[in-house]
C-alpha cells in the first residue's frame, strides 16, 4: 500500500464565542491530503506560540496561534509574522523604521511612565501594556516614526487668552545644594543661590529654553529655612507643554 505523506497545508479550526464571552481557541495541525488532522503523525507536529486575539464586544482577550498575525511553521514550531508584527508569537506591533535614529521605541507601559506626574495611574497592568509599541521622538523630530524635522514654534497672534506654562519648585533647606533636572540634563544649585545666580545656573543646562524666574514668597534665596520657597519658572519663548522639572534633594540639609 502506498504510504501517505503529510502535506504542508495548514488547517485552522475555531470555536465560536457565546454571549458569555467564552474564549475562542484556535488550533492548527499538519494533515494528510486524504485524512483529517487527528490522524496526522504526532511527531510531525510542533505547536507555535500563542498570543492574544480580540474578537467580539464581549470578548476581551483569548490566545490564538501566532496571535492571528502570522503563520505557524509546524516543523520548527515557530511563527512567521505578518508585516508590521514581531515577537515569538507575533504579539507585538513592530516599531517603524527603528524610529529613524531620532527617537526611542517604547511600549505603552514604558511610554506612560515618561508622562506620569505625581500619583497619576500608570499603564502597566493592562493586558496590552507590553504589546503595542511606538516611537517617542527626540526634541526637534516628530511623526509616528520620527522621520520629520520640527520647525520652531511660537505664539499664534490670532489667538487670545492663553497663558505661558509655569512650573513651580519648592525648597526648604539650611545647607548644601540640590540638583535640578530638565529634559534629562541637570545642574547643581546651592541652597542659598540668589535669583540671578539661579537664572545663570539654568542657562548652563544644555538646550534649556528661555524662561523668566521669580520667587513666590519673601525669601531672597532658592531655599528658605522656615517654609517652602516657591520658585516660579515661566516659559516665555519656546512654549510647552514640557515634561516637569525634577529635583534631587538628597544633598540638602533640612
Amino acid at each position: 500500500m502506498r504510504q501517505m505523506r503529510p502535506a504542508r497545508a495548514v488547517y485552522t479550526t475555531a470555536r465560536s464565542v457565546r454571549a458569555t464571552g467564552r474564549a475562542i481557541r484556535a488550533t492548527c495541525a499538519s494533515a494528510t491530503r486524504a485524512t483529517s488532522a487527528s490522524t496526522a503523525p504526532r511527531s510531525a507536529v510542533r505547536w507555535g506560540r500563542r498570543g492574544w486575539l480580540l474578537r467580539g464586544r464581549r470578548t476581551t482577550r483569548t490566545t490564538v496561534e501566532c496571535s492571528n498575525k502570522g503563520v505557524c511553521d509546524y516543523e520548527e514550531g515557530a511563527c512567521t509574522c505578518d508585516e508590521g508584527f514581531v515577537g515569538s508569537a507575533c504579539q507585538r506591533l513592530e516599531y517603524p523604521h527603528a524610529c529613524n535614529g531620532a527617537g526611542q521605541c517604547l511600549s505603552l507601559k514604558e511610554l506612560s511612565a515618561t508622562y506620569a506626574v505625581g500619583s497619576e495611574p500608570l499603564y502597566d497592568n493592562v493586558w496590552d501594556a507590553e504589546m503595542v509599541y511606538g516611537c517617542k521622538c527626540s526634541k526637534g523630530y516628530h511623526d509616528y516614526d520620527c522621520s520629520l524635522r520640527s520647525c520652531p514654534r511660537g505664539d499664534d497672534p490670532l489667538t487670545t487668552g492663553q497663558k505661558n506654562e509655569v512650573q513651580i519648585v519648592q525648597c526648604t533647606a539650611t545647607g548644601r545644594s540640590f540638583f535640578f533636572f530638565f529634559s534629562g540634563q541637570g545642574a547643581q544649585v546651592p541652597f542659598d543661590a540668589t535669583l540671578s545666580q539661579f537664572q545663570s545656573i539654568l542657562a548652563t543646562i544644555p538646550n534649556f529654553p528661555q524662561v523668566k524666574v521669580s520667587f513666590g514668597g519673601t525669601a531672597n534665596t532658592v531655599c528658605s529655612s522656615a517654609t517652602d520657597n516657591a520658585i516660579l519658572i515661566e516659559f516665555i519663548y519656546d512654549f510647552g507643554p514640557y515634561d516637569p522639572a525634577l529635583v534631587h534633594a538628597a544633598f540638602v540639609w533640612c
